[in-house]
């Protein structure tokens, strides 16, 4: 996830959330990875303690920084460029992990959403493991799921863009021949822009 300077304690409540699910699971260990954006010094080096601290309670978490990653210096990377570099850093941890899984989360989000019941809003601890599972048992390679509290931006508005990669990594695909090997795919092309049909 990205960890957003002005959102440190969010950030401390989320790591809570993935060590006690890291607890609960014996099958599979959960790693994290931590991108940070904008955070000064001061702030830097509490976000450094809670990783630390994270580590020394058996979480595997891999900290980074945007402004250490990038060729320029910067203050704060739009979302869509976080996103983006997120995603390649992703791509890169998870090549070297074939059976795993990948979930990205924001930085303000809580493992046990709010679930409307019969008495009102309760939180619920949500199982993640048995959803990956069963996606993974049912040939499901990509799971998108809505969460409590999200902004009220119909999911459509989102995917244009990924739509587009999508179609012409297809038809790349289908023109080279089968025993061809895939070369790896470039993960710093355009900008990823955010809630890209919100405008329309």
């Amino acid at each position: 996830f990205i960890a957003d300077r002005s959102r440190g304690a969010e950030v401390g409540y989320l790591l809570s959330d993935i060590k006690r699910l890291n607890s609960q699971c014996q099958s599979a260990s959960v790693e994290v990875l931590v991108l940070s954006n904008g955070w000064e010094d001061e702030e830097r080096r509490s976000l450094a303690e809670m990783v630390e601290q994270c580590r020394k309670d058996g979480l595997g978490v891999y900290l980074l920084h945007a402004d250490e990653i990038l060729s320029f210096s910067t203050d704060r990377l739009a979302i869509a460029e976080a996103r983006n570099l997120l995603q390649a850093s992703l791509y890169r941890l998870a090549k070297q992990r074939p059976a795993g899984a990948v979930w990205i989360l924001d930085d303000d989000m809580r493992l046990d959403p709010l679930v409307l019941t019969q008495t009102g809003l309760d939180r619920e601890r949500s199982d993640v493991f048995a959803a990956i599972y069963d996606m993974r048992a049912r040939g499901i390679d990509i799971g998108i799921g809505q969460y409590t509290g999200a902004p009220p931006l119909p999911f459509l508005t989102t995917m244009r863009l990924q739509l587009l990669d999508f179609v012409w990594n297809v038809r790349r695909l289908e023109a080279m021949a089968p025993e061809t090997p895939l070369s790896d795919l470039p993960t710093d092309g355009g900008p990823d822009f955010y809630h890209d049909l919100s405008s329309v």
